[in-house]
């Protein structure tokens, strides 16, 4: 045991010890100096001992984005806050789920026929500590009016202007996957 005040010695040095003697693939045990108390050494386990950490679970998460696409191949992208994932870029609204698109649509001045919508394949995307499955809806908004009101929490970008925008890397992967020329409504 440490003596009083030399905590970060001892536990700087049990550290060194597991790092340069007592390995997982191959343990120094004759240049151990704990060697005489070893278990793992005594029991003949020096190839199980230590045992491996298990596996961390990543969560996984979900979120669905619509994309809004005009007749002259805009998209409607939303700022997303300053602080937390992707803070300050652009993205395509996010909703939870399909029974709320039509609402959001409303609230970007886009009036949207649930028979319109269209759902894409999923992107996925790993963050450090957490996966992000990107469901994407995809509406024509071709026959349907959109606002020309922009600010800087939401505007109308063409798919030729995306490379100038501040996007996700997800996010570019999904908008490059739609095609942006509007299906058909029929």
């Amino acid at each position: 045991h440490p003596a009083a005040g030399e905590i970060e010695a001892y536990t700087q040095g049990l550290m060194d010890l597991g790092n340069l003697v007592c390995t997982r693939s191959r343990p120094a045990c004759t240049r151990c100096p704990v060697a005489a108390d070893c278990v793992a050494r005594r029991d003949g386990r020096t190839a199980q001992l230590p045992t491996p950490r298990p596996a961390r679970v990543t969560p996984q998460r979900e979120t669905w984005m619509l994309l809004l696409v005009t007749a002259d191949a805009r998209v409607r992208l939303v700022r997303r806050p300053p602080s937390g994932v992707w803070g300050g870029l652009w993205c395509p609204p996010e909703i939870d789920g399909p029974h709320a698109a039509v609402a959001c649509g409303l609230a970007h001045g886009v009036a949207i026929d649930p028979q319109a919508l269209h759902e894409r394949p999923p992107i996925e995307h790993a963050f450090t500590h957490f996966r992000l499955r990107i469901r994407p809806l995809q509406v024509d908004a071709a026959r349907m009016p959109a606002r020309t009101v922009e600010d800087d929490g939401a505007r109308w970008v063409g798919f030729d202007a995306l490379s100038r925008i501040a996007l996700p890397a997800p996010v570019k992967t999904l908008l490059a996957a739609v095609d942006p020329t509007p299906f058909s409504l029929a």
